[in-house]
């Protein structure tokens, strides 16, 4: 291991030594592989980046993080008392949709096929 990256593995490691669901999971998967945790969650890391290199789940993760997140974080925000962080998610869907509107009319108009929106 080179001296630049001893101190982000060291943080992995005190992150990997709390206890929580996923260090219980790791530890499962520790036991039952003879792998260290280390080990597991920078192959998982190294997995996860290559096969969204590859393209196979761009898709989702932008789904996961343009839509999921943004949504319970709305529900939350309406369920609070102050007002900002409402307008703050308010702003937040109408930038996301017009996007969304912009980007189905540019692959319309890349594919010959216009329609009406």
């Amino acid at each position: 291991m080179t001296a630049c990256l001893a101190p982000y593995m060291e943080k992995l490691d005190n992150c990997l030594a709390e206890k929580n669901v996923l260090t219980e999971y790791l530890d499962l998967a520790e036991s039952k592989t003879g792998l260290p945790k280390r080990n597991i969650v920078l192959g998982a890391t190294v997995l996860t980046l290559v096969w969204l290199a590859i393209g196979i789940g761009s898709s989702l993760l932008c789904s996961v993080v343009c839509f999921v997140y943004p949504a319970y974080k709305s529900f939350k925000a309406v369920e609070s008392p102050e007002g900002d962080d409402d307008r703050q998610w308010l702003t937040y869907w109408i930038v996301y949709s017009t996007f969304n509107i912009l980007e189905y009319a540019a692959d319309s108009s890349s594919s010959g096929s216009l329609c009406t929106i």
